[in-house]
């Protein structure tokens, strides 16, 4: 026999042996190969698939340059020294591997699927979408690429296209279950809950014990308003998985919505464990609090979330003082002013702003987060002290911009404060109401609005029409993106705020203003406002309006200038 026609047998045998896991015998076929023929490629290419498999990179990544070397457009070994080095984690190098692949074979399925998920991991969005594109074109019955493109729409927010290419792979593949997962998360944000449900529902039919799936089920069926299912959702997710501390997390969040306060302390407590995205983590090297008698101590107190959690949780200070020798407090630029103004009788109470700090740990003896002081100052929702106003306005600054606000538009004039947007920066759309919602209350006669809307949203009042621009007063003295001891005077110098769930709303309750608080529904509601009720126990004189399933920000809104018309103009909107 030839050699060349020796060759053509033996690697014929090895590739058989190789496909049929007979790793060794394929491994010496493979070297019989090269042993009449040290550049032959295909020898080398597939000995490196053999190294690879064997966990052996280096020298698989060797033999593939070998084979390149002898035939350097040979695309599957270009293609073959990507997958290693992908798994290597060496993403710029596999992308220039596999983009040459795609040189010699621009139709390689393999090479355009894997060059566009590492592209997605790189997040060149939109790069990776071109290629799952192509892919498509080549194979439109390849499920994997509908899937990745899919993935692309989502992430750049076209959720109606994710939809329909993550449904074409389902048609294709309908046990994928990842298919099923992604497919349930774009109907969540598409506020489809029950549609999320159905699709996250059939991903653990096919995966049963994914926990993370289980996790979803429990977002998802919260949002539906599905509470004691989500609690058996996201606990079976915890016995699956108990390290899964988002989930535990999220258990925690939703048992303090449902005022099941001591369970879901202790669950939300693992949240610096967790990969939530909202949560400052501090390494203070300090010990945390964990219920003993502090008399002696010097503590260290700091906020980990938004503004408006960092002043709900302050309702606790004044309770925290009488337990401890000393507090320092870290806090926001933005409500130094107001906490130094309202806490000065706190004569234990150091207040310095987060970021002039350089922490000493030998100074203190422990660090506690605002809101673990829930823990152990509102354990239950008996140990809720009637609310009553703890942060001060400045009341000459209160007269004088009522005095303001009269001269100018009329003693007799009611003025309702309003603010529509939220900055958060995951969930503020949501909480959000678009200003155009607002026009069942903005037609009130005998009311001026006064703008309390910080942020960039001042261009929004410009979609109103001229004469409800009219009603709308804002008041360029005041500066809503500074510290909040401004806006905080502001607000007390009128009748009423009316506002979206956003850090306006808590500044008005904590100071005991009225504030009527409008509430989203599913995941953008806040905890603290529970799943309940009209009246919260953290502030005197707020009023929550829930916006309910099959309701728009419209209905509730004419709802509420329903409510504004009955209330007696003389006695200052009262509650």
């Amino acid at each position: 026999m030839a050699t060349q026609e020796k060759i053509i047998s033996l690697l014929d045998q090895a590739v058989k042996m190789h496909q049929a896991n007979r790793l060794k015998e394929a491994e010496n076929l493979y070297k019989k190969v090269l042993t009449l023929s040290p550049r032959q490629y295909d020898a080398l290419n597939l000995l490196g698939v053999l190294a690879h498999q064997g966990g052996n990179n280096d020298q698989a990544i060797d033999l593939f340059d070998q084979a390149i070397a002898a035939s350097p457009n040979l695309a599957s070994a270009h293609f073959n020294k990507g997958n290693v080095l992908y798994g290597d984690k060496q993403l710029e190098e596999s992308v220039n591997c596999y983009k040459t692949a795609l040189t010699y074979d621009p139709q390689s399925q393999d090479a355009l699927l894997n060059l566009g998920v590492i592209l997605q991991e790189q997040e060149k969005t939109g790069e990776a979408l071109s290629i799952f594109i192509k892919l498509i074109k080549i194979a439109p019955d390849n499920p994997k690429a509908h899937y990745n493109k899919g993935k692309c729409l989502h992430v750049t927010g076209n959720l109606e296209d994710a939809e329909k290419a993550l449904k074409d792979a389902l048609k294709l593949d309908p046990e994928n279950a990842d298919c099923c997962f992604a497919l349930a998360t774009v109907k969540d944000e598409l506020n489809q809950n029950e549609e999320a449900i159905k699709y996250i529902q059939k991903a653990i039919k096919i995966k049963p014990d994914w926990a993370q799936a289980y996790s979803n089920l429990g977002n998802f069926q919260k949002n539906n308003g599905d509470l004691d299912q989500a609690l058996l959702s996201y606990k079976k997710c915890l016995k699956i998985d108990p390290k899964n501390y988002t989930n535990q997390t999220n258990l925690g969040i939703l048992q303090l919505y449902m005022g099941k306060f001591q369970e879901g302390w202790t669950n939300h407590g693992y949240r610096s464990k967790s990969e939530a995205p909202f949560y400052i983590k501090h390494n203070f090297d300090l010990p945390h609090w964990k219920g003993e008698d502090l008399s002696n101590e010097n503590v260290l107190l700091w906020n980990e979330q938004g503004l408006g959690d960092e002043i709900i949780f302050c309702s606790m200070l004044e309770e925290l003082s009488f337990k401890t020798k000393e507090i320092t407090l870290l806090c926001s630029r933005k409500l130094k002013g107001v906490f130094e103004y309202s806490f000065s009788n706190l004569k234990n109470l150091k207040i310095i702003e987060n970021r002039d700090f350089n922490i000493q740990p030998n100074n203190f003896n422990r660090a506690i987060s605002l809101t673990d002081l829930g823990k152990f100052l509102r354990p239950s929702l008996n140990k809720f002290p009637p609310p009553k106003a703890y942060l001060k306005y400045d009341i000459k600054k209160q007269a004088s911009l009522r005095t303001k606000l009269e001269n100018d538009y009329g003693k007799n004039t009611k003025f309702i404060g309003i603010s529509w947007a939220s900055k958060n920066p995951i969930i503020g759309r949501e909480k959000s109401i678009p200003i155009e919602e607002w026009m069942p209350l903005l037609l009130l006669p005998n009311i001026r609005f006064v703008n309390l809307q910080y942020g960039d949203k001042s261009d929004d009042l410009n979609d109103l029409p001229k004469r409800i621009r009219g009603k709308i007063i804002s008041l360029e003295k005041i500066n809503l993106n500074g510290s909040l001891d401004e806006t905080l005077d502001l607000l007390s110098a009128l009748d009423l705020l009316v506002t979206s769930s956003n850090t306006t709303a808590h500044l008005a309750g904590a100071a005991g203003l009225p504030v009527w608080i409008l509430t989203p529904r599913g995941r953008s509601l806040m905890w603290y406002w529970f799943s309940s009720g009209n009246r919260s126990p953290w502030y005197k004189n707020a009023m929550i309006f829930r916006l309910t399933a099959g309701y728009k920000w419209r209905d509730l809104m004419s709802e509420i200038s329903k409510m504004v018309t009955k209330l007696d103009l003389n006695d200052g909107f009262s509650l």
